[in-house]
Formats: C-alpha cells, sequence, structure tokens
C-alpha cells in the first residue's frame, strides 16, 4: 500500500547532512513520500521504476488524485488516493472494518485518506488508509475565544471530511454555545445563522460562502494558504494569504 501511495504522490523526498531526511512538496505529500522512503521506498527509485505515464491531479470537486504507471513486467498501474469516502466509492467491494476505522479516526480529528489501486484495467481495489494528525496550535482555542469576546464571527470551511471538522470545531471552541457543523455537499447557504464549521468544501463552495455572508451585509476577511483559495480571497472584503507558501493573489 506505501508502494501505491507514494507513486500517487508529487513530494521529493532527499537526505543531507545538514538536514537529514527531509521532503520537498506538499506537507501531505511528503509525510507519506518520508514513511515510504523509511522502507526503502525511496522516491527517485520507484519514479525509475514505474515510470509515471499519466497524471490525473487533486482537485477539490473530485477529491482524488491519481496516476498511471508502467510496471515492471510491462503492464499499467494506476494509483489513486484521496479523501476516503469519494476513493472507497470506486471500488464495488464493500470494507466495513476499514469504513468503521477511518470514521472513528475522523471523530478523533484525524485526517484519513484511502489508498487503491488499478492494475491493467481490473478494477479499482482500495489496499487501505493512511491516517495523518495534524494537531492544532497551542493558541488556536484562545484565539477563537478572544475573536467572540471582540465580537467577531468565525466560520472554518475545510475540505476535511464532517467528522473531522466537527472534533475540529470542538476542540477550538468554534461549536460551542449551540454553534453548528454545515455539511457543503448540502450546497444552501441561505441559512447560516449559527453556522461556525462547514466541512467538505471545496473552492467553489468557498467562494460562494464568501459571496452569501457579504450578500447578507457582512464585512468578510477570508484566510487561505493553497491556489484553490484564491477566488474566495478575492471574493472577500479583505483576503489574506497566509503560510510561508500562500497563494498570491492580485484582483
Amino acid at each position: 500500500m506505501r508502494r501505491t501511495a507514494a507513486l500517487c504522490n508529487d513530494a521529493i523526498v532527499e537526505w543531507d547532512e545538514e538536514h537529514g531526511w527531509h521532503a520537498h512538496g506538499d506537507p501531505t505529500e511528503g509525510a507519506i513520500a518520508l514513511a515510504a522512503a523509511g522502507i526503502a521506498l525511496e522516491s527517485q527509485t520507484l519514479r525509475d521504476t514505474y515510470p509515471r505515464l499519466a497524471t490525473e491531479p487533486f482537485t477539490t470537486a473530485a477529491r482524488m488524485m491519481g496516476t498511471t504507471h508502467r510496471t515492471p513486467q510491462g503492464g499499467s498501474l494506476t494509483a489513486i488516493k484521496g479523501a476516503y469516502e469519494r476513493v472507497a466509492a470506486l471500488d464495488i467491494s464493500r470494507h466495513p472494518p476499514l469504513e468503521d476505522a477511518a470514521h472513528a479516526l475522523g471523530e478523533d480529528g484525524f485526517r484519513v485518506l484511502a489508498i487503491a489501486s488499478d492494475g491493467d484495467g481490473s478494477g479499482v481495489r482500495v489496499l487501505g488508509a493512511v491516517v495523518l494528525e495534524d494537531p492544532l496550535r497551542q493558541d488556536a482555542a484562545a484565539a477563537v475565544a478572544a475573536c467572540h469576546a471582540a465580537g467577531v464571527r468565525l466560520i472554518l470551511a475545510t475540505g476535511d471530511q464532517l467528522a473531522t471538522a466537527r472534533t475540529i470545531g470542538r476542540q477550538t471552541g468554534l461549536l460551542d454555545d449551540g454553534r453548528s457543523v454545515l455539511a457543503s455537499e448540502v450546497g444552501d447557504f441561505s441559512r447560516l445563522d449559527g453556522v461556525s464549521v462547514v466541512a467538505r468544501a471545496s473552492h467553489d463552495q468557498k467562494e460562494a460562502l464568501v459571496k452569501a455572508l457579504r450578500a447578507r451585509g457582512e464585512v468578510v476577511a477570508m484566510t487561505g494558504d493553497g491556489v484553490h483559495d484564491a477566488t474566495a480571497l478575492l471574493a472577500a472584503d479583505v483576503g489574506v494569504a497566509v503560510g510561508p507558501a500562500a497563494t498570491d493573489v492580485r484582483g
């Protein structure tokens, strides 16, 4: 499974005397690539052994990525990783214990990605899941409390699954005082009173959320760090690009 996860990956793992083993690229992909390197599945060796023939890049709509490779035997292998429920839906088989574990881990605040493969067009088969921890900053709850005390309304719009988003909302205090979580698949932002967390939000839905809030007369500041946040940043009254690899957006 880790080989498939490492193939469906654009991060590069390197070693040098100053930094030791480290990864370049998306942090999630970097973590997967480092885990693969730990069992001798080094990035460049995999690329040489399984040359990439095609890439279906990750999108917030599909919530998955796919890469097709030539195998050493001359066949083809498609490697897939992405949101557990989206990838699992491609496999006609059911995996109840894995589904239950993925849901339970999401409830505990972990990010869960499914890993699947399709060899020579034989059909998609789920191989397992990758579990990632993205711990909250120690001052996150205090920052939320300070904003609430100042009369600033906060809404977390995240691509995480509903269970994970709900847990983060509870841990930060976003869901105190009866505030609620909205699953963005509903696609209805006409009733936002009391909503503090929006789960499984795509870039289009983040933009729609910003526009819906502004249509209600709210002054909206949007923070984001990835290229998929660009349209929502531009739609807000104030767009704040954060992080060392933040999106550079100009209206």
